[in-house]
C-alpha cells in the first residue's frame, strides 16, 4: 500500500511542477505572423507520434488500412495553388464577406451561429484558453455553402487515396490549442493546409475517459499527464503535405496547432 501511495503522489508531484513551468513558458510565449499571414508556431506540439508514416500505393493502402487502422500519407498532390489561396490575405480578399457557420467546440457541436468570415478571421479566432470550455468555444469546421467558396474547393487536389470515393469535403479555420474533444463518425481523410494539427485516437472498443464539453486544451494540460501507459492514445501531429487516415469509428481528439487551415474528406 505504502509503495502505491509512494508512485501515485510522485506522479502527482511531477504533474503539478510540470504544470508550474508551462505556465510560466506560457505567459513569455508569443506566436509570430509568417509570410502566410497565419501565426503557425505553438507551445503545444510534441515530437511523439504513435502513427505509421508511411508512403504507400493505392493498393496497400486497401489491402492493410482502409477500414482497418489509421495511417499517416503524403498527399501527393500539388496543393500550391490552393495553399496560397488559403493564405490569410487572401481568403480575406475574396472570401471576406462571406458568411460561416461556427460550431461548439464540444463533441457534439450542438450550437450554431453565423458570422462573416472576417469578423471570425480578424476578432474571433482567438487562442483556447484554459478557463473557456469546450461549449463556450465557437469553431469553424464544415456546415460550407459550397456554392459561395466553389472557386476555392473546386480546386483542392484530393489524396490519391480517396480517388473514385464519395465523399464530402469540410473546410475550417481555427486558432492555436483550439481543437475538438474526442468523438467518432466514419472514416476520414483530414489534411492541414496552414500550421498543423495535434491528434489523439482510440481503437472502436477503447473508450477514453473524458468530458464532451471539456477543451481538448484543459484534457491535454489536466487529464494526458495522468494516463497510464496502458491508457495513452495514439498519436501524431499533422503538417502541411500530410493526409491522416482514420477508419470508422475511431474516436479522435484535436488541437490546432498555431492559426490553422484545414480540410477533410468524410467517406
Amino acid at each position: 500500500i505504502n509503495a502505491e501511495y509512494g508512485e501515485t503522489l510522485m506522479s502527482f508531484i511531477k504533474h503539478v511542477l510540470c504544470l508550474l513551468l508551462f505556465c510560466v513558458f506560457l505567459r513569455e510565449y508569443k506566436g509570430e505572423r509568417t509570410s502566410t499571414g497565419w501565426i503557425d508556431q505553438s507551445v503545444y506540439t510534441t515530437s511523439s507520434c504513435t502513427i505509421p508514416r508511411l508512403a504507400l500505393c493505392i493498393e496497400d493502402f486497401n489491402a492493410n488500412y482502409l477500414n482497418k487502422e489509421p495511417v499517416i500519407l503524403p498527399s501527393y498532390g500539388n496543393n500550391s495553388v490552393f495553399h496560397n489561396s488559403c493564405e490569410r490575405q487572401n481568403l480575406l480578399d475574396n472570401f471576406g464577406n462571406h458568411s460561416i457557420v461556427l460550431s461548439t467546440a464540444n463533441s457534439y457541436s450542438y450550437d450554431k451561429s453565423h458570422v462573416t468570415l472576417r469578423e471570425y478571421i480578424t476578432t474571433m479566432m482567438e487562442p483556447q484558453t484554459l478557463n473557456r470550455s469546450g461549449d463556450e468555444t465557437l469553431y469553424h469546421f464544415g456546415d460550407n455553402n459550397h456554392l459561395e467558396w466553389d472557386s476555392l474547393f473546386s480546386i483542392y487536389p484530393w489524396p490519391i487515396y480517396a480517388e473514385g470515393m464519395i465523399a464530402s469535403l469540410s473546410f475550417g479555420l481555427a486558432g492555436d490549442g483550439s481543437g475538438v474533444p474526442f468523438h467518432f463518425h466514419g472514416a476520414v481523410f483530414a489534411e492541414v493546409i496552414h500550421g498543423a494539427k495535434r491528434w489523439w485516437l482510440y481503437p472502436p472498443n477503447q473508450r477514453p475517459f473524458f468530458d464532451p464539453n471539456e477543451s481538448s486544451l484543459y484534457w491535454l494540460i489536466y487529464k494526458y499527464p495522468l494516463l497510464s501507459p496502458s491508457e495513452l492514445p495514439l498519436e501524431c501531429v499533422l503538417k502541411p503535405g500530410e493526409v491522416l487516415y482514420i477508419p470508422p469509428g475511431w474516436y479522435h481528439s484535436t488541437l490546432n496547432l498555431g492559426e490553422s487551415v484545414f480540410v477533410s474528406l468524410f467517406v
